[in-house]
């Protein structure tokens, strides 16, 4: 059995998405950028937030 991976995303009807650890299609890719923005995101606000009075 695989390991699944958890999509930054949802599914249908809300549910969490998954796809199977180290896939190399275009889902895993679009995930990976995906979650390389969210990161960006985050470390900028941390940033913000410590360089706040």
């Amino acid at each position: 059995m695989s390991t699944l991976r958890r999509l930054p995303w949802d599914g249908p009807e809300g549910k969490p998405a998954y796809v199977p650890e180290g896939g190399h299609g275009e889902i895993t890719r679009l995930a990976d950028a995906t979650e390389a923005k969210i990161l960006t995101m985050a470390r900028v606000d941390v940033k913000r937030a410590r360089s706040s009075p």
